[in-house]
C-alpha cells in the first residue's frame, strides 16, 4: 500500500496500513479470546459429564453393595424382602404363578465346630454359587436369607416345576462333595429345601404367607431327613 499510487501522502497510507494492521490484530485477538473461551467451556463440560458418570457409577456400585451380601455376593436379606414383593406384584398384573424355594444347610452348626468359620464360609460361598446358578432367568434371584439359609424366587413356576428345580439343585449341593465328617446325613455338605408356589390375584395369600409355605415345607424336609426337598402341597397329602 505504501508503494501503490493511490490518492493521498505516503504518510496517509502508513496511516492506512497502521489502521489495517490494528485492526486485523485486534480480530486475531478477539478469535483468540474467543476460541480459549469455547475451548475452556467444552474442557469445563467435560469435566462435568466425567464427574456425573464417576458420580453415577459410585452410586451403582454402593446400590449394589446395599444390595449383596458380603460373604456369598449373591442378594442380601433386605433385597430379597424388595424383590420379592416387587415379583408377588409383577405376578399379580400378569396373572402368572410365583414359586419360591427355601434352603438350609445340613448340620451347619457342627460343621463350623468341625472345620471352624473359615471353612463355615467357605461353605456358604460354595452353596451361595451353586444357588446362582439356578436363577437361569431374568426375573429368579437367589438371596441369602439369614445365617445358613438362602432362598431361590422363581417366578412363573408352579409349584411342581419348583419341586424339580429343587431336586436338582439338592442332586447338585450333594455333587459337589465338600467333605463333611460331621454330618449324620452324608459324607459331604448337603441341603434341604422347600418348596412354595402361589398364583397372585387369584388366591388369598401375600409373600409373607409363601414364606410361611416354604418354610413350613423346608421344615418337613428336615425332619424327615434332610438332603431332600419338599413342596408345600406334599404336606397335606
Amino acid at each position: 500500500l505504501m508503494w501503490f499510487s493511490f490518492p493521498g501522502s505516503g504518510q496517509d497510507h502508513f496511516v492506512d496500513l497502521a489502521l489495517i494492521v490494528f485492526s486485523g490484530s485486534l480480530c486475531l485477538v478477539g478469535n483468540f479470546m474467543m476460541e480459549r473461551s469455547a475451548r475452556s467451556d467444552f474442557l469445563q463440560q467435560r469435566l462435568l459429564e466425567i464427574r456425573q458418570q464417576d458420580l453415577e457409577a459410585s452410586n451403582a456400585y454402593l446400590q449394589l453393595l446395599l444390595r449383596t451380601d458380603a460373604l456369598t455376593g449373591i442378594a442380601n436379606r433386605r433385597y430379597f424382602d424388595q424383590r420379592l414383593q416387587e415379583e408377588f406384584r409383577r405376578a399379580e398384573r400378569g396373572d402368572y404363578p410365583l414359586a419360591l424355594l427355601m434352603i438350609d444347610i445340613d448340620c451347619f452348626k457342627p460343621f463350623n465346630d468341625t472345620y471352624g468359620h473359615q471353612a463355615g464360609d467357605e461353605a456358604l460361598s460354595r452353596v451361595a454359587g451353586v444357588l446362582a446358578t439356578f436363577a437361569r432367568r431374568p426375573g429368579d434371584m437367589a438371596a441369602r436369607y439369614g445365617g445358613e439359609e438362602f432362598a431361590l424366587i422363581l417366578p412363573g413356576s408352579r409349584e411342581h416345576d419348583a419341586k424339580v428345580i429343587a431336586d436338582e439343585l439338592v442332586a447338585t449341593v450333594q455333587g459337589q462333595g465338600f467333605p463333611h465328617g460331621a454330618s449324620h446325613v452324608a459324607d459331604c455338605v448337603t441341603i434341604s429345601v422347600g418348596a412354595a408356589s402361589v398364583l397372585p390375584g387369584q388366591e388369598d395369600c401375600d409373600e409373607v404367607r409363601l414364606i410361611a409355605r416354604a418354610d413350613q415345607a423346608l421344615y418337613e424336609a428336615k425332619t424327615t431327613g434332610r438332603n431332600r426337598a419338599v413342596s408345600w402341597s406334599q404336606l397335606a397329602t
